[in-house]
C-alpha cells in the first residue's frame, strides 16, 4: 500500500512527516498548563461569563463559560456564542447518538429552537441560558418531593433525564465539549453512568450486524474527520488495510472485538498502524 505523508505546522512551518515522527511531535506539543495559566483562563471565563449576566440581566448566565485546559485551552461556550467556534469541532458522526437521545425524549419534553450559525452572539446566549433554566426548574421539583406522591416523583425523575439526555447530543453536535454540557444542563459524571430505569433508551440496543455496519464511518474519510488534540485521524490515511482488518475483526466476536480495542489503544498501536 503506498504511504502518504503528513502534514503537519509547527513554528509557522509545514512539514511532511511519516506516522511515527507525527504522533511523537503530537505528543510534544500537548504540554501540560501550569497552575498560573489554568487559573489565567478560568479567570477570563468568569468574566466573560459576568459581563453577559449584565447585558441580559440573568444572573444565571454566570455559569455559562468553559475552562477546560487540558493541553489547548477549550472555552467552546465562549467561542460557540461569539460565533468562532470551528467547524471542525462539530461531531459529523453524531447522528447515530441522537437518534435514541431524541426519540422519546421529544414526546414529553419541550424543545428549544436552536439559533442559526447567522444568529447575534446574544441570542445564542439565550438559547443556552434557557436550557440552564429549564433544566433548574426541573431540579427544584425534585428538591420539593416530599410534597409530592411516587408516581410524581418518578415523572419529575423521567423528565430530567429525557431533557439532558436530548439537549446533551445537541449541544455536542454544535461543539460543545462534555464540560460545557455540564454547566449549561446542570449534571453530573455520576447522571451519566447511573443506570435509569425511567430511560430505557439510555441503554445499549442489541442490534443487526448490517445496521451497526450502515451506521459505522467510511474509513477512507476518517481522515478528514477531527477527534482531538493529538488529531489521531490523520494517521487513518495511511493505514487503511489495517483499520478494515481491525473493523472486520471486531465482528467476529466478543473476545475478537476486546483483542482489537487493545491493539489499538495500547502501547504498540504505532507498530500496528505502520
Amino acid at each position: 500500500m503506498e504511504k502518504f505523508p503528513i502534514e503537519r505546522e509547527r513554528n509557522g512551518t509545514t512539514m511532511l512527516l511519516c506516522v511515527k515522527c507525527s504522533m511523537a511531535i503530537t505528543l510534544l506539543d500537548c504540554k501540560k498548563p501550569s497552575a498560573e495559566e489554568r487559573e489565567k483562563f478560568e479567570e477570563e471565563g468568569k468574566q466573560f461569563a459576568d459581563s453577559w449576566v449584565k447585558l441580559l440581566n440573568e444572573p444565571e448566565a454566570c455559569r455559562l463559560y468553559c475552562s477546560l485546559y487540558s493541553s489547548s485551552k477549550c472555552g467552546c461556550i465562549q467561542s460557540y456564542v461569539n460565533g468562532t467556534l470551528a467547524l471542525t469541532r462539530k461531531r459529523k458522526n453524531s447522528h447515530s447518538i441522537s437518534e435514541s437521545g431524541q426519540s422519546d425524549a421529544s414526546e414529553t419534553v419541550s424543545v428549544n429552537t436552536e439559533p442559526s450559525e447567522q444568529s447575534e452572539p446574544s441570542d445564542r446566549m439565550k438559547y443556552l441560558v434557557s436550557l440552564l433554566k429549564q433544566s433548574q426548574a426541573i431540579k427544584e421539583k425534585l428538591q420539593k418531593k416530599r410534597s409530592f406522591t411516587d408516581e410524581e416523583v418518578n415523572s419529575f425523575n423521567k423528565s430530567l433525564d429525557q431533557f439532558v439526555l436530548s439537549n446533551r447530543v445537541k449541544l455536542m453536535n454544535l461543539g460543545i465539549c462534555e464540560r460545557g454540557c455540564q454547566r449549561v444542563l446542570c449534571y453530573s459524571n455520576n447522571f451519566l453512568r447511573k443506570k435509569t430505569a425511567s430511560y430505557s433508551q439510555a441503554r445499549l440496543q442489541k442490534t443487526k450486524l448490517a445496521t451497526r455496519l450502515a451506521n459505522c464511518i467510511d474509513l477512507q474519510e476518517l481522515h478528514k474527520m477531527k477527534c482531538c488534540e493529538k488529531e489521531c485521524c490523520l494517521v487513518t490515511a495511511n493505514s487503511l488495510d489495517k483499520l478494515k482488518e481491525w473493523r472486520e475483526q471486531s465482528q467476529v466476536s466478543q473476545n475478537d472485538m476486546w483483542k482489537v480495542i487493545a491493539e489499538m489503544f495500547g502501547s504498540k498501536c504505532e507498530f500496528y498502524l505502520q
